[in-house]
């Protein structure tokens, strides 16, 4: 897990995650009219030794210890992406057009859509089929 920040450093203004002093972080958001940090806190009902209800509660926190900010998705993504092509390089091979096409569109780089005609004057699609067509484009 990363460092966390000191929160006197801490966005008010959008959603974060938070050491609340627990083995893990939470989310967490300002609350304004409580001049607080408020976080969910997932709750675990036994009943005999077994699972009888989960729910998550509000927590209010007024002395969190740290934060950090909410992952970026399309940046987590891309590193994912990265890190599976230089995998293949590092094991002495090759990834091929299609192979790097398909690890794209299964981390949402890229979408496949119908083209029923020329998306500009360097369409690819158009050389090798006629429309419409499966082609894929950038998702981001």
């Amino acid at each position: 897990m990363s460092e966390t920040r000191g929160m006197e450093t801490a966005p008010k203004d959008k959603t974060i995650l938070l050491d609340a002093g627990l083995p893990w972080l939470v989310i967490g958001i300002w609350n304004v009219p409580s001049e607080m940090w408020v976080y969910a806190d997932l709750r675990v009902d036994l009943y005999e030794g077994k699972w009888a209800d989960s729910y998550f509660e509000n927590e209010h926190e007024k002395s969190p210890i740290g934060w950090l900010p909410m992952p970026d998705v399309q940046e987590v993504k891309f590193k994912q992406f990265a890190d599976e092509l230089i995998t293949i390089a590092l094991q002495g091979c090759d990834a091929d057009g299609g192979s790097i096409q398909d690890l794209a569109v299964a981390l949402g780089l890229l979408k496949e859509v119908t083209a029923t005609e020329k998306c500009g004057e360097a369409c690819a699609c158009a050389e090798v089929s006629g429309f419409p067509t499966q082609c894929f484009r950038k998702a981001y």
